[in-house]
């Protein structure tokens, strides 16, 4: 946590997260759409529940 310049104990101050925030930009992931393919793929490699219960 020293290598971050951050304490567990004291955490960051507001002005030092919102520098942080302007400096690295927001702690958030990307959602990517999920291509036609991988679409395909995933609804033939799982199971039909709806055949299994006939």
């Amino acid at each position: 946590m020293q290598d971050l310049g951050a304490d567990a104990k004291t955490r960051l101050s507001a002005s030092e997260a919102q520098a942080r925030l302007q400096k690295y930009g927001a702690n958030a992931l990307e959602e990517k759409e999920e291509s036609f393919t991988h679409k395909l793929v995933h609804a033939f490699s799982m199971p039909s529940w709806g055949q299994l219960s006939t």
